[in-house]
This record gives C-alpha cells, sequence and structure tokens, in this order.
C-alpha cells in the first residue's frame, strides 16, 4: 500500500509536469517504467531487511569469548565480536585477560575468566 501511495504522488507530479511542459509522452513512457523499477527494486529491498531476523539474540552469548577493556567486578567493559560491552563478573577480572560469557541480563554481561 505504501509503494502505490509514494509512487503514485510521483507519477501524478510527472503527469502534471507534462500537462504543463507539454513534452511528447514518449519521453514519459521510459522515465515512469524506470521509476517504478527502481521503487519496486527498493520496496522490496526494504521489506526484505525488515522481515529478517535478528543476526545475533541474548542466547547466543553463550559460547562468545573476548577481552576484558577494564577491570570487572560488579562492572566493567569487555570487548566481544568488536563491541564493547558492560560486563560483571563474581571474582575481580584485571585489565587485559581473556573471558567467556556465562549469561546475559539486559546489555549487561556476566563474564568468567578463561
Amino acid at each position: 500500500m505504501r509503494f502505490v501511495l509514494i509512487y503514485g504522488s510521483y507519477f501524478s507530479l510527472v503527469f502534471i509536469i507534462w500537462l504543463f511542459v507539454r513534452i511528447p509522452a514518449w519521453y514519459l513512457i521510459p522515465l515512469l517504467a524506470t521509476l517504478a523499477y527502481v521503487g519496486w527494486r527498493n520496496y522490496r529491498m526494504n521489506v526484505k531487511i525488515l522481515l529478517a531476523s535478528p543476526r545475533m539474540a541474548s542466547d547466543d552469548f553463550s559460547s562468545y569469548e573476548g577481552v576484558t577493556l577494564t577491570e570487572v567486578g560488579d562492572s566493567g567493559q569487555v570487548r566481544i565480536r568488536g563491541e564493547v560491552w558492560n560486563a560483571k563478573s563474581a571474582a575481580p577480572i584485571p585489565k587485559d585477560v581473556k573471558v567467556r560469557v556465562e549469561s546475559v541480563d539486559g546489555l549487561v554481561l556476566t563474564v568468567a575468566r578463561i
């Protein structure tokens, strides 16, 4: 429905311009066909992206390993898969130590030393 509304308004605009400028109709046909094709491709790409499942769910973290960026105890930061995450640990872990994710609580990872 969104595709029809957006590109219908584009077609209407092209038609109104055609009425006032009076260019030959055979110029408009390739223009409208190209506009329709590009719009359809963009619409399909957007739908495909919006319907795709997330690449990483919160339960996927159990096998990930990373490195501590700060000292981790009650709070700290780790780098996992190139991303910086807030982390906590039952036992203090110094900086630049390899860790494994044990669980996830919201946006805070519970980690343990490897």
